[in-house]
Order: structure tokens, then sequence, then C-alpha cells
């Protein structure tokens, strides 16, 4: 894993938001006190990128890309 951090912010629901927390909070207090949610941010992304690319990409890996569009989608995409 790289230590290179970047920022990197969205806006989520606050049930995702709670979500995150309660998974955090339950592992600092059952697991590691220094688990972060930093820690299961990444890995939560980086399993659900990989099951997406097996679904969805015939197992390979996604192609780089240096930044994707941003702002708001129309309400039928969300």
């Amino acid at each position: 894993m790289s230590e290179d951090r970047v920022l990197f912010q969205t806006h989520i629901s606050a049930e995702a938001r709670d979500l995150a927390r309660n998974a955090v909070a339950g592992m600092q207090q059952q697991v590691s006190s220094g688990y972060s949610l930093r820690t299961f941010v990444e890995d939560a992304l980086r399993a659900h990128a990989g099951r997406l690319a097996q679904e969805h990409n015939s197992g390979q890996p996604w192609a780089r890309v240096d930044r994707i569009p941003t702002g708001r989608r129309p309400a039928n995409e969300e």
C-alpha cells in the first residue's frame, strides 16, 4: 500500500456515514483501538472496486484515469 495520502471527498447519505462510524467504533472496541475510518474506507473501496471489476470488467483491473466527471448527476441516475 502506498503511503502517499490525498484528500478524497464526496457527499454520502447519513445512513452510509452512520454504518461506517458504527463499524469503525465496533472495530476499535473489539479488535484494535488503532482501527481508523481511513482504514475502513480504503479497505471498502478496494474490495468494492475489485468486486465490480470481477463482475463487469472480465476480472481485470480497471484502466487508470486521472479524473472522473464531477458534479451532481440527474436525479434519475442516482
